[in-house]
This record gives C-alpha cells, sequence and structure tokens, in this order.
C-alpha cells in the first residue's frame, strides 16, 4: 500500500525527549494500492496459551481490518 499524510492540524509542543503531538489520534491519509510492490504471505499463528492467534509474515505481525489503517506513533 502507498500512504500520503493529508494535512490534519499537527502541532508539536515540548515535551518528552524533543516534543509531543496531543492530537495524533486526528490522522489523516489517503492509501492506495501499490501494484510495484510484493505480495506478503501470512499465516494464522495461534500459540499455546493464546485464545485467539495473529496473522504473521516476514515482515511482522499483521491485524485484519474491513479497511486499510495507517497510524504513525509520533510520540514514540
Amino acid at each position: 500500500m502507498k500512504c500520503v499524510e493529508l494535512d490534519w492540524g499537527k502541532h508539536f509542543i515540548p515535551g518528552g525527549f524533543a516534543f509531543h503531538v496531543p492530537d495524533q489520534q486526528n490522522q489523516k491519509w489517503i492509501i492506495t494500492s501499490d501494484e510495484t510492490q510484493p505480495v506478503v504471505r501470512a499465516r494464522l499463528n495461534k500459540p499455546k496459551g493464546y485464545k485467539h492467534g495473529f496473522w504473521r509474515s516476514d515482515y511482522g505481525r499483521h491485524y485484519l481490518a474491513d479497511e486499510p489503517i495507517k497510524f504513525y506513533d509520533y510520540n514514540f
């Protein structure tokens, strides 16, 4: 997927190591399919003791959703 961040009025205030973004939950993105990227193969992984499994690939864990979601944690 290809993501382009829209202007959502983010502002930075001093705090943490350098700054803090108090309204980061208001992020807006345009997400489109990118046919030039490889298809990611994911498998359902259900380790012992887990009630629900998660999807795993060579790129890490994945969670399924009805639509693409993008979130960047500016406060990390």
